[in-house]
């Protein structure tokens, strides 16, 4: 019969106790990245590179709702519409060479799930997924990372304890800064775990305070390029002004109209240095970002402009060409 120690011995052959056969884990995060035997393609460090992935959701049939407050929906949506212009979307990133992961949930998700930018914030290591501000968001954070573990893009951190943030309320101004605003869905708190997370990737966080009634910093700056902005006038706070022109950035300012307003035009995507895909049925602003060199795409996001949002809202950006995912 063999003895304790025999037995002892047996097992610390296996290489599931440290044996001869035990391999250890040598490389680092980053590296493991790189090599994308694990893990998608993911990160970002500019949001004007080239764009070369995606997350989108497929709308929810709780969207289908006469609670419109309680949705924060603008007006009553038609989710089968929204259906079709999710998949013409999901279509034209396709044409563009940009892949697309399309998240469809298996179980009833919140209706504002639609809206993917705001819920996780691409770094050149991986997300973060945010905390989002509003209790009618409360729970999208389950979804989110699902959706990005389903597809194999690496989570690096969460938002927790009373930390409110959500993805669109920060930019990156270069692959060593990262402008965000604090506001009525993106806290202090939140903005402090941000900036601990940066700072352990060397990246400095800069932040500007948005005016009352404003969703998030996307909505009123959107870069094009490493050196222009497009920024809703009326939102051109004196902090904000004095910030980009601090950094360098040309602003195109846009007067509020109808299609500023109401057809959400500045709310677009921006898919390489100079060339954006950016809401249908808006000439006059179409014009305006062509006379400063812009190439214009459209798509037809009306029904998630009825939800409150648009391109730039309902587009997760995964992968940009040129991020920097670092040594370690």
């Amino acid at each position: 019969m063999d003895t304790k120690a025999e037995l002892q011995g047996e097992l610390l052959k296996s290489a599931s106790f440290g044996g001869p056969s035990w391999v250890p884990r040598v490389q680092s995060h980053c590296q493991e990245l790189k090599s994308e035997v694990f893990w998608s393609p993911c990160g970002v460090s500019q949001e004007w590179a080239p764009l070369r992935s995606v997350l989108l959701t497929w709308p929810q049939d709780s969207l289908a709702t006469d609670n419109l407050d309680a949705a924060l929906l603008l007006r009553r949506v038609d989710v089968q519409r929204m259906r079709r212009q999710t998949e013409q979307l999901a279509a034209f990133y396709e044409a563009q060479g940009i892949r697309v992961y399309l998240y469809r949930p298996t179980t009833v998700a919140p209706p504002n799930l639609i809206f993917m930018r705001d819920t996780f914030f691409m770094t050149p290591k991986g997300a973060c997924v945010g905390r989002m501000g509003g209790q009618a968001r409360a729970g999208e954070e389950r979804f989110v990372a699902e959706a990005l573990a389903a597809n194999g893009v690496a989570i690096v951190r969460s938002i927790i304890g009373t930390g409110c943030f959500e993805g669109a309320d920060a930019l990156w101004v270069s692959d060593k800064k990262v402008l965000v605003a604090g506001g009525f869905r993106t806290n202090r708190e939140g903005m402090q775990q941000l900036s601990a997370m940066l700072a352990e990737m060397g990246v400095a966080m800069e932040t500007v305070t948005l005016p009352r009634g404003t969703q998030h910093l996307l909505g009123a700056v959107n870069f094009v390029n490493p050196h222009t902005a497009v920024v809703r006038a009326e939102l051109l706070t004196t902090e904000l002004a004095l910030w980009l022109e601090k950094n360098g950035i040309t602003v195109i300012a846009m007067l509020p109209n109808e299609e500023l307003v109401h057809k959400r035009a500045m709310n677009f995507v921006t898919l390489r240095p100079n060339s954006i895909v950016m809401p249908s049925d808006c000439p006059l602003t179409r014009k305006i970002y062509e006379q400063h060199g812009i190439e214009c795409f459209e798509a037809d996001v009306s029904e998630y402009i009825h939800a409150g949002g648009a391109l730039g809202c309902l587009t997760g950006i995964v992968e940009r060409s040129t991020q920097d995912r670092g040594a370690t």
